[in-house]
């Protein structure tokens, strides 16, 4: 059927445009066919929703099989929005189609279609199932929208998400304390900044996550040469309680020692002096400026584009065990295996407790990385030069699903930016991601204090809900998910498609969700899909498993196009 009508739209392009009458460049409100009937007069009577306006067109198409026999077109005023086409049918016609078309964008044009096939007469043919709606069927997804939305439904999607797959985030502290530990100081001055801690031990052992082994690169030449921006690193500190951490009895700890302190780097442009900018709290893989390469964070981009980020490296929340880093040959970088708040909510790390020690619902990684940036985002509400309309969490494969975690619990986050999050991110598990999931959930395929001990119930069943109803408990805020073709770990069609099931939880808000072409999304090495239009924004490229400069500045478009 799209050969049929890509046919018959090259044909009436060939028409010449006075047939249509003057072209307008208003925006028309939606039309749909309510019946066709065929006479036996070669005329076709068509009954529409309402009146065609200039720039609108009725056309009927006469086939046999797949060959084009004849075309009809009017556009000329009747009455009651019931408007007859004359066109020849001959009687070896077999199908009629009926489309309404705005040639309003010739480039563009959209249409509405209604078919009649001959049978015992003609009868009448409902419309094609949109492929997008076709291949979400196909999967079988439990219905987000089957008990309606409100704020209630919401969160009970949220505790699913928290009992049954990412554990409890722990609960906020008791006081928190904000401490610049290196100030720039609006000058662009980076001269005494030293990327070796040499102030000695800290509580908890801040001066060992601090300490990194990287030299000045050609993120510090840059803040230095250009002064686009100031610097801070921040020290904080968050005050426990022992009955939300019990670790903290179990480590019989005095109570001076009941607290957790991380660092966090900011880099704020100058513009900040004299008006309120967007931030971004950005999950890392290395201390920000360690990462010369930008292969996961991209200061100098995002600055330029008067942005400020707020980088938190993951592992100063919690070690992620076992797993390799490009810093440290032999895996992991064990000074971080005691030093994180998984041993003050454990007693032990994570490690060490033994993950099958915990509750069903106990704090997973991914929690202790959430709240994480929640502890970031308090600090931010004190930031007086800092747009809180517009302050985005950001995150890349296990951050992915982070942002996508913390984003969707906490409604402070007005952007969701989740790239390459994989299995258990925005991915659909009914899909390619099978596989994945059952390692994830059972076979240990995924390293398993990612998760809370509960994913591992489901097996060999798949759980009652999928991930595009996390999806949608960001809405009707504003989310952004980056793929990249060539990447081994995502399955771009199943993150794609999450966003389509979860967008009609925005249009209940009046907004737009995904706004796109009824089809998949294609990419090769000339050509980014880029769907920016609606709430939810989407990209796929053609690249790796990175979240790259490129990648943060499609969603930096995204960010502030409506600034």
């Amino acid at each position: 059927m799209k050969k049929l009508l890509s046919f018959v739209l090259a044909l009436v392009l060939l028409v010449p445009f006075a047939t249509f009458g003057e072209v307008t460049s208003q925006t028309l409100p939606t039309i749909e066919i309510l019946s066709v009937t065929a006479g036996r007069n070669g005329s076709v009577t068509i009954e529409t929703s309402r009146a065609l306006e200039s720039g609108e067109v009725l056309i009927c198409a006469v086939f046999e099989d797949y060959t084009l026999l004849n075309v009809g077109i009017n556009r000329t005023s009747d009455t009651n929005n019931i408007y007859t086409v004359d066109v020849n049918i001959p009687e070896n016609a077999n199908r009629i189609s009926v489309f309404i078309w705005n040639r309003i964008d010739i480039m563009q044009p959209t249409f509405e279609s209604y078919t009649l096939e001959k049978g015992d007469g003609w009868i009448m043919v409902p419309p094609a199932t949109p492929i997008l709606d076709g291949i979400l069927a196909e999967r079988n997804l439990p219905d987000v929208l089957a008990n309606g939305w409100n704020e209630e439904i919401r969160q009970e999607i949220i505790d699913l998400f928290i009992n049954n797959m990412f554990g409890v985030i722990p609960p906020d502290p008791i006081r928190m304390e904000f401490n610049i530990d290196f100030d720039s100081g609006f000058t662009g001055n980076f001269g005494e900044l030293r990327f070796r801690d040499e102030r000695g031990p800290r509580p908890f052992d801040v001066s060992e996550i601090c300490r990194e082994d990287a030299s000045v690169n050609v993120n510090h030449n840059w803040f230095v040469t250009q002064n686009n921006a100031y610097f801070q690193r921040i020290i904080i500190t968050s005050y426990l309680s022992p009955d939300d951490f019990p670790g903290l009895n179990i480590l019989e700890l005095s109570e001076e020692q009941h607290k957790f302190e991380f660092v966090v780097s900011a880099y704020i442009p100058h513009i900040a002096r004299t008006q309120q900018v967007p931030a971004i709290v950005a999950l890392t893989y290395r201390d920000a400026f360690d990462d010369a390469g930008g292969r996961w964070l991209a200061p100098r981009e995002i600055v330029e584009r008067g942005v400020a980020v707020f980088a938190i490296r993951y592992r100063h929340l919690t070690n992620d065990f076992g797993e390799p880093d490009s810093l440290a040959p032999n895996g992991n970088r064990q000074k971080f295996n005691d030093t994180g708040l998984d041993r003050l909510f454990y007693g032990r790390n994570m490690r060490a407790f033994g993950l099958a020690n915990r509750q069903p619902s106990d704090p997973s990684g991914i929690a202790f990385w959430s709240w994480g940036a929640q502890r970031v985002m308090d600090y931010i509400e004190t930031l007086d030069f800092i747009d809180m309309n517009k302050v985005a969490v950001s995150g890349q494969s296990r951050l992915g699903k982070t942002s996508l975690f913390v984003g969707a619990v906490d409604e402070r986050f007005t952007y969701v930016y989740s790239h390459a999050s994989c299995a258990g991110g925005v991915a659909l598990i009914r899909g390619e991601i099978i596989p994945a999931w059952r390692r994830m959930s059972w076979y240990g395929g995924y390293p398993r204090y990612w998760f809370a001990e509960s994913i591992r119930a489901f097996e060999p069943n798949l759980p009652p809900f999928d991930m595009h109803w996390l999806v949608a408990a960001v809405a009707p805020r504003r989310i952004y998910v980056g793929n990249g073709w060539g990447d081994p770990w995502v399955h771009p069609y199943d993150e794609f498609l999450s966003l389509a099931a979860a967008s009609p939880v925005w249009n209940r808000f009046g907004v737009p969700g995904l706004v796109t072409p009824d089809r998949l999304p294609a990419s090769n090495h000339y050509h980014t899909e880029i769907f920016h239009d609606g709430y939810i924004g989407y990209h796929l490229h053609h690249g790796a498993h990175e979240l790259a400069p490129r990648n943060w500045n499609w969603f930096l478009d995204f960010f502030l196009q409506d600034r």
